[in-house]
């Protein structure tokens, strides 16, 4: 179980984050809902250990493994998709066999055939594609999602979420999403956390379930 308890957190003399606490049971997909700018992805980077300057407690986290989709599909350039998913997993398993489970990752996102093309030719719902694969392909106990489809337009974002869903029915780990989409967060969540106030947010808030 991952527990936050107590979480405050500011900005030089922002105060974003007061009080919070929350539990997440192993398994399970949990969304975090709210407006911009309420302290969602900040949430996300204080569990993953990108951010560690604030106080209270994080418990669970120890010895895990973060694989993590953000805004912006952050592929490197230079690489090819194949290579983009391949730099992330070297170390991480046996080198024989990191390129057939790229292919079958590539495969599930309707990817396989652009393997070898470059993100600068990609269209933005390839390059977030690429970031759900890369993402999924990494061995990981806890999967953080911010805000994974924002921007996309409608039938795209469809596309997307369907496609998450597939890949999350495959994949029984803990989920931690960010969303400010009410419609996105029940479909995908099997808990809602709708987060009040802004800039701050606290332990007030309401959890909702399927």
């Amino acid at each position: 179980m991952l527990r936050l308890k107590n979480i405050n957190k500011s900005f030089e003399n922002l105060e974003v984050i007061k009080d919070f606490s929350l539990e997440i049971n192993e398994g399970e997909v949990i969304c975090l809902l709210g407006p911009s700018g309420c302290g969602k992805s900040t949430l996300l980077k204080m569990i993953s250990g990108l951010d560690n300057k604030y106080s209270g407690t994080i418990d669970g986290v120890e010895n895990k493994v973060f694989s993590y989709v953000f805004q912006e599909s952050r592929l490197l350039p230079w690489l090819t998709v194949k290579d983009n998913l391949k730099y992330v997993l070297e170390g991480k398993m046996p080198n024989d066999k990191i390129d057939g489970h790229i292919d079958s990752f590539l495969r599930e996102v309707e990817l396989l055939d652009f393997k070898d093309a470059y993100p600068n030719t990609l269209s933005g719902g390839m390059k977030q594609r690429v970031s759900l694969a890369r993402a999924f392909s990494v061995p990981h106990d806890i999967l953080l999602l911010d805000e994974p489809f924002q921007g996309l337009d409608r039938d795209l974002k469809e596309q997307l979420m369907a496609l998450l869903e597939k890949l999350l029915k495959k994949d029984d780990k803990t989920v931690v999403m960010v969303t400010h989409d009410l419609n996105e967060a029940f479909r995908l969540g099997h808990q809602v956390i709708r987060l009040k106030g802004k800039p701050i947010i606290s332990s007030e808030l309401v959890k909702e379930s399927e």
